[in-house]
């Protein structure tokens, strides 16, 4: 996602905020999570996030995510760190747990009356995970560990602070010689490791992705924007996917903010699945 997206609206003083981030869509998939977050320092913040999701209309198969983001913000830089665990789904016996580094380092233009109008960003991600699921070996079921991991590489382009590009590839790997058409249920969401430009949960093994995303800030309201993206996803063993985004981020008033969004998701030889999203801000 876009970092000014991200940052949008967020007041310098707030004490602390929270999240509500709701995603719904195609068959009965359902996505909601709550976050707090606390400022530590003037350069730090720290977070609990709850959540789960469900792919589809049975809620027993609900699966339960925590996560703790911890966020640190320098002069040129802004890193984060993003420790996760996936509950074990009792209904399918898998669970998962691993964590995100993210570095952002800022390029501000050569005069002080351009830095914050015109800027670049080199961010910089690697995530790991390990997760327990069940595996189809010669026509025989059994548990297993393995372990996969992802980097992420994006560059972001500040004009004018009206327009924002932003251009990013991942590549993903397992370990443990384990392939996608062996799984049985697996339960870790891939979003969680890179940036798909999706918002449905992608539980099957992805190789890369490649995105690219556009936003303008509809001015006078500068916490305002309208976003755009376009993904291509490429899968192992399965149907690979091309994800496009359309979305508005605004602020309503100096304590919320609200991201209302749309997702059109085409996996090759299977119908559009379309989902939406709505996040609400508030801070203290």
């Amino acid at each position: 996602m876009l970092l000014l997206l991200f940052s949008c609206g967020i007041p310098s003083k707030a004490a602390w905020w929270a999240e509500n981030d709701y995603t719904w869509g195609a068959q009965g998939f359902k996505k909601e999570s709550l976050t707090f977050f606390k400022t530590v320092s003037s350069s730090s913040v720290v977070g609990l996030n709850t959540g789960f999701f469900k792919n589809d209309g049975n809620y027993s198969d609900k699966t339960y995510i925590l996560k703790i983001p911890i966020l640190y913000s320098g002069l040129d830089y802004f890193l984060s760190f993003k420790p996760f665990y996936y509950l074990e789904n009792t209904n399918i016996g898998s669970s998962a747990y691993g964590g995100k580094i993210y570095f952002m380092y800022h390029f501000g233009e050569s005069s002080a009356s351009q830095a914050e109008d015109e800027y670049t960003h080199l961010i910089l991600s690697l995530a790991g995970a390990q997760q327990k699921t069940k595996v189809n070996r010669n026509s025989q079921l059994k548990k297993v560990n393995f372990r996969e991991a992802s980097f992420e590489a994006q560059v972001e382009k500040n004009f004018y602070n009206q327009f924002f590009l932003l251009a990013s590839g991942s590549l993903f790997g397992s370990f443990d010689s384990i392939k996608q058409a062996e799984l049985i249920n697996p339960v870790l969401d891939h979003c969680e490791l890179s940036f798909l430009g999706t918002f449905a949960s992608l539980t099957n093994l992805p190789n890369y992705a490649l995105n690219l995303q556009f936003a303008r800030n509809l001015a006078p309201q500068e916490h305002s924007h309208l976003y755009f993206g376009f993904s291509r996803i490429n899968m192992d063993s399965s149907p690979n996917a091309y994800s496009a985004i359309v979305g508005i981020r605004t602020k309503t008033n100096p304590k919320t903010s609200f991201d209302l969004a749309y997702n059109w998701l085409k996996f090759d030889n299977i119908s559009t699945r379309n989902y939406y999203k709505f996040l609400f801000q508030v801070f203290f």
